[in-house]
C-alpha cells in the first residue's frame, strides 16, 4: 500500500509491477489504484478559486490492471504494452501544489503556474522516456 502520493504513486506502482513481472516467470501482478479526493473537499470559509479548481480537476477515481511479462498466446491477449515508465521532478515547482493537513480537512492550493510548469517540461520527459528507441 502506498498512501497520499496521488499520481506519483500510480506511475511508481506500474514501474514496480512491470519489473516484478519481468523478473518472475509466470507472474501476474494485480495493480489497483484508488484516488479518494473527498478528503480535500470542504466548505470554504473564504473563496479560493485555486482550491475549487483543484477539487474539480482531481476528483475520485479508481482503476485496476493486471501486469504480466509473458502472456500465454493460447489463453491471453494484451491490450497495452508498457514500453517504459518514467517520472521526473520539475525543478522549482514545490509551490505548484500545496496541501495543508488540518484537524478536520486538507486544504489544497493549486498555483496558476502549474500549466506552465507541466507544459514546459513534458517534452523533455517524453524525449528521455523513449530515447532508447531512437
Amino acid at each position: 500500500m502506498i498512501y497520499k502520493t496521488s499520481c506519483y504513486a500510480s506511475a511508481t506502482v506500474l514501474r514496480l509491477a512491470k519489473g516484478f513481472a519481468e523478473n518472475n516467470e509466470g507472474a501476474r501482478v494485480l495493480v489497483v489504484y484508488a484516488e479518494i479526493f473527498n478528503l480535500y473537499f470542504h466548505r470554504l470559509t473564504n473563496i479560493h478559486l485555486d482550491n475549487l479548481v483543484g477539487q474539480a480537476l482531481f476528483a475520485n477515481g479508481a482503476s485496476a490492471v493486471i501486469v504480466k511479462a509473458d502472456p500465454d498466446p493460447e489463453t491471453e491477449s494484451s491490450l497495452f504494452e508498457i514500453l517504459a515508465c518514467r517520472q521526473t521532478i520539475i525543478p522549482n515547482s514545490e509551490h505548484g501544489v500545496v496541501v495543508h493537513i488540518r484537524e478536520m480537512r486538507f486544504e489544497y492550493y493549486l498555483s496558476e503556474e502549474v500549466p506552465k510548469l507541466v507544459g514546459g517540461n513534458v517534452g523533455d520527459c517524453v524525449t528521455k522516456t523513449f530515447e532508447k528507441w531512437e
